[in-house]
């Protein structure tokens, strides 16, 4: 039996607008590294089985595959007084699991993680080592178009480094996909990740290698604005000024700075 995926199309051969994953000047579009996210060798994905929920666990590897993951239902848009970062955990369970190399296994959701009476606010976060960026996935419970209802909030700043830029961004909402569109500023520049997704409170740095870094910080601060800095639900008026005095920021490994 063979099993795979053809990708179409790589790469354009001149300048277009397409559906490519790498341009006609040879830059990564953000589904390049979307593909990569996609065919790790060791992936987790909450997908519907009929009419409800179930975590799938996917190895792709050659050795089996075995741990705990971990599952909370969030409630991003909680009072101060009752949550750090406006999370409030609504529900929580942990699961064995063991994969079978080159298989897969599902694990149905509990009831209540399968649906939410908040879907605006309430988030799935499942966690375990491997699984995807930061060792984490999120899930939402409504599309973006349900969900969006006043534009995502976050903070950026950026600062030079040997070789290019670092742009650190902490997400004040749900911030979905995050992306740098750093050619809009080199075209030569290249970026370590792309379609990041936050929960509030979280931080996430983008490395640019980049022979353009200009002295100023005003002009630094150029990789740090819109439309170079994007995301689900970003506009403009978005992209705050950090807060240096914060005294704690969540990176997605759950680790604070």
């Amino acid at each position: 039996m063979c099993a795979g995926s053809i990708v179409w199309q790589l790469n354009d051969c001149w300048p277009v607008t397409s559906w490519a994953a790498i341009d006609g000047y040879g830059q990564l579009k953000p589904l390049w590294y979307a593909i990569r996210e996609a065919y790790r060798p060791r992936l987790a994905t909450v997908q519907g089985c009929g009419d409800s929920l179930a975590l799938v666990m996917v190895n792709d590897s050659a050795q089996r595959w075995n741990g705990t993951v971990s599952l909370e239902r969030l409630r991003t848009d909680a009072s101060p007084e009752t949550a750090t970062h406006g999370l409030y955990i609504e529900a929580t369970h942990q699961f064995e699991f063991d994969v079978a190399p080159r298989g897969k296994t599902e694990i149905p959701l509990p009831q209540d993680l399968q649906q939410t009476d908040q879907p605006q606010s309430d988030v799935l976060v499942v966690r375990s080592e491997g699984i995807g960026f930061g060792d984490r996935i999120l899930h939402l419970y409504a599309e973006d178009k349900d969900r969006i209802t006043e534009p995502a909030r976050i903070t950026a700043r950026c600062a030079r480094v040997r070789g290019g830029v670092e742009v650190t961004v902490t997400a004040q909402t749900i911030v979905r996909d995050l992306v740098l569109q750093a050619d809009r500023i080199d075209p030569a520049a290249t970026v370590s990740e792309q379609c990041v997704s936050l929960l509030p409170g979280e931080s996430h740095t983008f490395r640019i290698t980049s022979a353009f870094a200009p002295e100023g910080t005003s002009e630094t601060d150029v990789w740090c604005r819109y439309p170079v800095l994007q995301g689900v639900g970003i506009r403009e008026d978005s992209i705050l000024l950090p807060d240096l005095h914060k005294a704690e920021i969540l990176t997605p490994e759950g680790t604070r700075w």
